[in-house]
């Protein structure tokens, strides 16, 4: 299998299309410098909508949180730190919408909170401390609400299960725990209903990272039994031109998914050169 290297780079694409026919309403092309992973939608009553994203920026080799308003079809840097951050899962509670962004490089898992949703973001709190977890999501059963999260530091990695406080948004008590050494249960888009049962999309990444989406069921609780299912999704015809599928997500009449391919290109060669300089310039001055 051929795999990435300095002439050759992985570089992800996102297109947002209609749920049920899979026509294309939108295509996020990376470039030189940006690409685009890990898609979630917010829907509009008008029909219009946000795709947040992560917005790689290879001069600085960090992911970054942004979103693109489908009204203005512009692209707008919202959530951005030091450390990378990607796969900006989102959800509203009584009016006020909160992210759960992948922060693992931080080495916390945190909330933050809409002060004027989309553009504007604060720090709400860090639900979890000391933990290398990555892609989490909530699922919302009947009366429960779950936080399920994937586990990068464990040997294999795990997919981890709690019960989540929704009064006061917190992580509650440890529900189970599922070891992947298939490493085909790594998070891949918020969970949906079809016909009463919990859909859950997972990554494959056995060979390589975000080979596939997989659609499972997925059966919360003491004994969690997650199985691939066999629903149908109208994926868009342009899928077919790429290597990869990495993230799916879907509202009521729309669907995103990201996809990847390997690109070759001599001048990526200096994809990260400002990054290197800036590194270089930093510890200079910190031997001053």
């Amino acid at each position: 299998m051929t795999r990435s290297n300095k002439f050759i780079k992985q570089r992800y694409d996102v297109c947002v299309f209609e749920r049920l026919t899979g026509k294309e309403l939108l295509i996020l092309k990376s470039n030189f410098r940006y690409w685009f992973a890990d898609p979630f939608l917010f829907e509009k009553k008008d029909g219009s909508f946000y795709c947040f994203v992560e917005l790689m920026d290879n001069h600085v080799k960090r992911g970054q949180i942004a979103v693109y308003d489908s009204l203005t079809k512009k692209t707008s840097v919202v959530v951005s730190d030091r450390v990378h951050m990607s796969f900006p899962f989102i959800f509203e509670k009584e009016g006020t919408v909160y992210m759960i962004p992948e922060t693992s490089a931080a080495k916390e898992l945190r909330l933050y909170e809409a002060s004027s949703f989309p553009f504007e973001w604060k720090l709400a709190k860090v639900l979890l401390r000391d933990r290398m977890v990555v892609d989490s999501v909530l699922i919302f059963r009947d009366s429960a609400v779950f936080l399920v999260l994937y586990d990068i530091a464990s040997k294999p990695y795990c997919l981890e299960v709690y019960q989540f406080n929704w009064d006061r948004l917190e992580v509650g008590d440890f529900v189970d725990r599922v070891e992947d050494p298939e490493k085909i249960f790594r998070p891949a888009g918020g969970a949906f209903e079809v016909n009463g049962a919990t859909i859950f999309p997972t990554q494959k990444g056995t060979k390589s990272y975000g080979e596939d989406v997989i659609f499972n069921q997925i059966s919360l609780g003491k004994k969690t039994t997650i199985r691939a299912s066999n629903i149908k999704v109208a994926y868009p015809s342009i899928a077919t031109k790429y290597d990869h599928k990495h993230t799916y997500n879907e509202t009521k009449h729309l669907a995103v998914l990201d996809f990847s391919k390997l690109v070759f290109s001599p001048i990526q060669v200096i994809d990260g050169l400002p990054c290197t300089i800036r590194r270089k310039f930093q510890k200079e001055r910190s031997d001053d």
